[in-house]
């Protein structure tokens, strides 16, 4: 934390990096355990960083799975969400059956894998991009 920064405006920016939840969480408790991890020596940043990553590993998780804010700060957390297995963890973009991007995708799977991509409860499925890879030419 910088000198000139007011805990409070710390804690307000880790509660807008944190992800959302199914029912929310109610700020008393999740400052408690925000104060908790500052006296315990844990640096702002790092926490406010490890809420960044864990957004991002969450993105497009079903909100029920994302965990409360106090747990995830009584569990220390921000140590694992910033580990390189996670921060490297591609983004996945949904794509609706049906539109020419799912086609695209679909056709591509069936030549590199054999079989069509799989259909989510939404009617779709996550892709890396938007388009798949260009074929590789054969080599010689």
């Amino acid at each position: 934390m910088t000198g000139e920064e007011n805990p409070t405006d710390a804690f307000e920016r880790f509660m807008q990096a944190f992800p959302q939840r199914d029912g929310g969480d109610p700020r008393e408790p999740a400052q408690a355990a925000w104060s908790r991890a500052i006296d315990r020596g844990a640096d702002p940043q790092t926490i406010i960083g490890g809420a960044l990553a864990y957004a991002t590993a969450t993105e497009g998780r079903p909100l029920r799975y994302i965990m409360g804010v106090r747990r995830w700060l009584n569990e220390s957390r921000w140590r694992e969400a910033v580990s390189p297995k996670i921060a490297e963890k591609p983004r996945l973009i949904w794509i609706d059956y049906g539109s020419p991007e799912w086609w695209a995708w679909s056709n591509h799977y069936r030549a590199t894998k054999g079989k069509s991509p799989p259909v989510d409860v939404k009617g779709g499925w996550r892709f890396p991009s938007l388009n798949p890879p260009e074929p590789q030419p054969m080599a010689a």
